[in-house]
């Protein structure tokens, strides 16, 4: 499974990073402060593309947050957030891609805990 996370963090984080890329080399004459992404679409986006099922986009992002906010608030590391995410009917696949993307869209800073 750690593995897998750290499959999926990188795939968010080459995801976001094209999309930001490619908003950059259309609007060359934007100046940088309007370059922005939207972080809570790009979760989604990711979410769609591996298959993973919610009940709707609002539970998604909520979930998204509520794994980031595990990990800097109650400092629990990924893989305990991903054997939750199991307890609540998530295969271990589909809670990779959660833990993975929420890292990535919302915590990027615990990246190094998935590589």
């Amino acid at each position: 499974m750690k593995f897998l996370i750290a499959a999926v963090a990188l795939g968010v984080g080459v995801l976001v990073g094209g999309a930001v890329e490619n908003h950059v080399a259309v609007n060359q004459a934007a100046p940088a402060a309007e370059v922005s992404f939207d972080k809570d679409n790009a979760f989604l986006v990711f979410l769609r593309a591996k298959d993973v099922g919610t009940t709707s986009d609002a539970n998604a992002i909520e979930m998204g947050h509520r794994v980031a906010s595990a990990l800097r608030d109650e400092h629990v590391n990924p893989w305990m957030e991903g054997t939750r995410l199991v307890t609540l009917g998530y295969t271990g696949d589909e809670a990779a891609t959660i833990v993975g993307a929420s890292i990535a869209v919302y915590a990027p800073e615990f990246s190094s805990m998935v590589e």
